[in-house]
């Protein structure tokens, strides 16, 4: 039986080394056209940011699609009770996208966060700051309060910003209420219930709010495999369908 186990361990390991080979995601041909940085939630690398990175190379996305591990040595779940830490992370995040950036100046450049990694998604472009612009973010049942002041990652990303949420999203609730968001508040998260403007928002916050674009889990989406909850949005045929367009646009 242990023997079995190995075999199947092996080959399910060659599998997955012989996807990504298939997949040519990081190729220096897709580099040269732009970069879309997919950050995962605390769990890592996944098979749920794999999927993603797999429909948006089945829908047609021409550039490096780069799962980046924000955390590679610690546990995510610690970084829901620490969000200095989450926040230099997300400025190691940064860092590597600028020099992207710095390689390869003047190509598209996206960030994709799911879940937590929606919260360092949003981090990292406020590091960016105005002087290296990219070309937008897309936020997966993030990890977020839902009145995040997403002004500034909102002008780092030229104003192109979608969030993916859902009321189904019970795992974010949970998380959220359990925990806490990776921005330090503990309650609701934007993933579940998307974002909304405080009422005391300034005229500035409420011109770039306009330009978020948030996208609600219906279950007309269930024909394309996002059956809602927590990693509906990583379905690769409604990441195909629906966010290879945005990038691609």
């Amino acid at each position: 039986m242990k023997l079995l186990k190995t075999l199947l361990a092996a080959a399910c390991a060659a599998m997955l080394i012989a996807g990504c080979k298939s997949g040519n995601y990081a190729t220096e041909e897709r580099a040269d056209k732009g970069l879309v940085v997919i950050l995962p939630g605390i769990e890592g690398p996944s098979i749920y940011n794999e999927s993603i990175r797999k429909g948006l190379y089945e829908g047609g996305v021409p550039f490096e699609l780069e799962i980046y591990d924000w955390h590679p040595h610690e546990a995510g779940l610690w970084y829901l009770f620490n969000e200095p830490a989450a926040r230099r992370r997300a400025a190691e995040a940064a860092a590597h996208v600028a020099d992207y950036m710095q390689a390869h100046p003047g190509e598209p450049v996206f960030i994709v966060g799911h879940s937590a990694g929606a919260g360092i998604a949003v981090f990292a472009a406020e590091v960016l700051g105005p002087s290296r612009r990219i070309d937008g973010i897309v936020l997966m049942g993030a990890s977020l309060s839902p009145t995040y002041d997403l002004t500034k990652a909102l002008e780092v990303s030229n104003y192109r910003m979608v969030s993916c949420s859902g009321s189904t999203d019970l795992f974010i609730w949970w998380m959220s209420v359990a925990a806490h968001n990776i921005d330090g508040t503990k309650g609701r998260a934007a993933g579940q219930e998307g974002f909304r403007l405080p009422k005391d928002a300034t005229p500035e916050r409420r011109e770039a709010f306009l330009h978020l674009e948030q996208i609600r889990w219906s279950p007309t989406m269930i024909t394309k495999g996002n059956l809602g909850g927590h990693t509906g949005w990583a379905s690769s045929h409604w990441v195909a369908a629906n966010i290879a367009p945005i990038i691609s646009r």
